[in-house]
């Protein structure tokens, strides 16, 4: 790999969750390389961990441009104006590189790089789940900005051949950076201390999900099959880890089918690990991802995983595990695989001694940071 100082501006509108991490892994991982970055970044949907993002990438010497008007929806004078503050970032920076992430900040740094010729960088783009779901006229806009990128880069193969199949990109033109798992933060911890310290029965089989309480996890599907699985295992209680605008909902629906009781929203927590500590199993009942952290986080700490078979968590999971997936929203099999897991505690020690070991070997550091340089270095050959 060439020595050659790459400079490399990052585009995100969407400052929360999968899409916040991954820059915290770019950021944490490209410490030791000749990178000179900088990031344009929203503030409308900013979560928590923002700051501790920006205040690392400043420590690491980026250079930061912040977008107030860039936000979610589309909104005509706003988007105008984030494209001009972008060209301006892009005019300043003098980027060889502009790596832009998910579909906002996507097409604004798309739209800004090109309005910025005949200095206009090369552009990677990552999708960090394609816009689908949102129907036809999103994937037909996904499809005219591609004529404008120089290379896609994907966060997962099932994420890469996504974008294949919607004929967004062909094969050749999409490199896979799988994120990075530290493995150091996310290790082992005693079940009983860690049910002690949170005040939870120490006897009882827990099942936690951990996310936004958004459509996207589908929270809702997740007490639903709470509430199935007590039906044979009354001892079992579910709790969610996070917030969202769907807690009045679930908290209805957990009062309808009887689990209220049984059922803690713990609300927004700084630190997860305690929870997953605290579980026995860790139940992912999401409807799309690009990734999905928490799966390999509780593999990480050797917590087995019950999940939706849905792109970027076919990735993360290992061959003896795979049994555990399920079709989405299909409560019949998740509670069938949750009650195979809590009546077998030495498949749930198995299972999360593999996970741990398949995500050290998987997810580190290093080979994050060997694939998207050599993805930068690509781009402009």
């Amino acid at each position: 790999m060439s020595d050659q100082k790459l400079r490399v501006l990052h585009v995100l509108e969407a400052t929360l969750g999968g899409t916040r991490r991954y820059l915290e892994d770019i950021v944490a991982t490209t410490v030791d390389t000749t990178l000179v970055q900088g990031l344009v970044y929203g503030i409308s949907r900013s979560d928590s961990g923002f700051p501790g993002l920006l205040a690392s990438a400043q420590s690491n010497r980026w250079i930061l441009y912040p977008v107030p008007p860039m936000r979610r929806p589309i909104h005509p004078a706003a988007d105008a104006q984030s494209i001009a503050l972008t060209r301006k970032a892009i005019r300043n920076f003098r980027p060889d590189i502009l790596h832009v992430h998910s579909a906002k900040g996507g097409a604004i740094g798309r739209i800004a790089a090109q309005t910025n010729w005949p200095n206009a960088p090369r552009v990677i783009y990552s999708p960090h789940a394609l816009p689908s779901r949102l129907g036809r006229s999103f994937m037909a806009t996904e499809r005219i900005l591609a004529l404008i990128t120089s290379r896609f880069m994907a966060v997962s193969e099932s994420e890469r051949r996504e974008i294949i199949a919607e004929r967004i990109a062909p094969k050749t033109n999409i490199d896979v950076v799988y994120p990075r798992i530290d493995t150091g933060y996310f290790r082992p911890r005693n079940q009983q201390e860690a049910r002690h310290q949170l005040g939870i029965p120490q006897n009882d089989p827990i099942v936690i999900g951990v996310g936004r309480l958004a459509p996207q996890k589908d929270p809702v599907g997740f007490v639903a099959t709470i509430a199935q699985v007590r039906t044979s295992n009354p001892t079992v209680s579910g709790i969610w880890v996070g917030d969202g605008e769907m807690r009045t909902e679930v908290i209805a629906m957990a009062k309808q089918l009887g689990v209220s009781k049984n059922l803690q929203i713990t609300g927004w927590v700084d630190d997860v690990r305690p929870y997953i500590a605290a579980s026995d199993i860790l139940l992912s009942t999401s409807r799309y991802e690009s990734f999905g952290y928490v799966i390999p986080e509780a593999f990480s700490m050797e917590r087995p995983v019950v999940a939706s078979r849905i792109t970027g968590t076919i990735d993360v999971v290992f061959p003896e595990a795979e049994s555990l997936l399920y079709l989405p929203s299909d409560i019949t099999q998740a509670t069938i695989a949750l009650r195979r897991l809590i009546d077998n505690e030495a498949l749930r020690r198995e299972l999360g001694s593999l996970g741990r070991a398949s995500v050290m070997q998987r997810f580190s550091d290093s080979a994050m940071r060997t694939a998207l340089c050599t993805s930068y270095h690509a781009v402009l050959t």
